[in-house]
């Protein structure tokens, strides 16, 4: 009984964290085209900044989203859009590849041990579950924040004037440009959406493990576009039904197997469901509406 419950316990919470990287990576995705693969780097040295700034306080959660949006908006315009204007294709990858390493360098500069305690960031209950399992109150807040934050981001592109320009822009950005619409600032206003949404879950990450650690950077990133292709690319729900099944195959495995192979499983479970369901595991048209 305690085993099952641990193991449905981290289910459910890695499944959570990995979906909600995988909206913030599919929004970005959306709006540019290309992997941000620097985007997990830049959450961790979000949060070990606003560890320095507000020690593990619940403002943490908020300087957080600060200044992960920040980051994430100054590098969309110094490397990402200069190569999204000049349209070349199939390398838009590679500025997001240089601001990971620069982003992971600053955090190791930051936080030279490697990691940063988290503990307490924010208030409330530990719940005790049969078989002796705690719950942290950091669970609880990213069970709210995993309902409450895909929906703000799904009004944000289906109930603004602007979530229409990113549509458009998201559909064909050359067309959507010769309408009128800014490429740019359209573009940025989803890096600053899909930061801020960052540097919440990863101080959420904290708050419920305890601790932020600079690979975690590479981490959320890799199982963040992984909860994004099981779910299918362009889908909220799809990206958070993906971390969850994501979140199960390594709980399981790592309960009732070994931890060793847990990652191993995940990607095989991708590839499994790309084979069967290429367009991920939400098909229909919500993949198409983010």
């Amino acid at each position: 009984m305690g085993l099952f419950v641990a193991v449905a316990v981290s289910a459910v919470t890695l499944g959570l964290l990995y979906g909600l990287f995988g909206v913030g990576l599919g929004l970005t995705l959306r709006a540019s085209g290309a992997l941000n693969l620097a985007y997990g780097d830049l959450v961790v040295l979000a949060v070990y900044g606003a560890v320095g700034t507000a020690g593990t306080t619940p403002a943490t959660l908020v300087i957080a989203a600060v200044i992960a949006l920040a980051v994430s908006v100054l590098a969309y315009l110094a490397a990402y859009a200069p190569l999204q204007r000049l349209a070349v294709a199939g390398v838009g990858f590679l500025p997001s590849l240089g601001i990971a390493l620069l982003a992971r360098g600053a955090a190791q500069s930051l936080v030279p041990v490697g990691s940063e305690p988290t503990e307490n960031v924010l208030p409330g209950p530990t719940v005790l579950l049969p078989g002796g399992e705690h719950l942290p109150a950091g669970s609880w807040w990213l069970l709210g924040a995993a309902v409450l934050a895909p929906i703000a981001i799904w009004l944000l592109i289906h109930r603004t004037g602007w979530g229409s320009r990113l549509r458009a822009v998201g559909d064909d950005a050359v067309l959507a440009q010769t309408t009128g619409i800014p490429l740019r600032s359209t573009v940025a206003v989803a890096y600053l959406a899909a930061g801020a949404l960052g540097g919440l879950t990863g101080a959420l990450y904290g708050s419920v493990f305890g601790q932020v650690f600079t690979g975690l950077g590479w981490q959320g990133t890799v199982k963040g576009f992984a909860a994004l292709v099981l779910g299918g690319v362009g889908s909220i729900r799809g990206a958070l039904l993906g971390g969850l099944a994501l979140g199960a195959a390594e709980a399981v495995t790592a309960g009732y197997i070994s931890s060793t192979y847990q990652s191993v499983v995940s990607y095989l479970l991708m590839i499994i469901v790309l084979v069967i369901s290429p367009r991920g595991l939400a098909t229909g048209r919500q993949v198409r509406a983010l």
